[in-house]
């Protein structure tokens, strides 16, 4: 959401009106892990291709403000995809088994500490 949250932000400071439209709900049961993951990189790979496009009209209308602001979620996007592929090859290596599964998910759990105090450090900047 934070994601979604920066490109409103950056839309209504260069004065365009955004409406923002319904999200489908994702399934409620996954099924196996490794096909959640691989759902999982592919819609990463889809968001990949949308900013793409982003950054190519931003580059055909010349609109260099623009073009800079997506850099930083195409960087973005090479680290989604990274950490997908990197846990599905560990999917892929020690299967669906609990320790293997633990030491993953202990491995997200840090990731996602170091994110929450990032976005909260850029919060608090933005506001000061």
């Amino acid at each position: 959401m934070a994601h979604a949250m920066k490109m409103v932000r950056y839309l209504l400071d260069q004065g365009s009106s955004v409406k923002l439209g319904a999200i489908e709900a994702p399934p409620s049961q996954a099924g196996a892990i490794l096909a959640m993951f691989e759902r999982t990189l592919e819609h990463e790979r889809l968001v990949t291709a949308a900013i793409n496009d982003l950054v190519d009209h931003a580059l055909t209308e010349k609109d260099h403000a623009t073009n800079i602001f997506l850099h930083w979620f195409v960087t973005e996007q090479i680290e989604e995809e990274a950490t997908v592929n990197d846990i599905l090859g560990r999917l892929r290596l020690f299967g669906d088994r609990g320790e293997g599964l633990l030491m993953i998910d202990n491995e997200l759990g840090a990731a996602a500490k170091v994110m929450a105090q990032a976005l909260a450090q850029a919060s608090a900047a933005a506001m000061a």
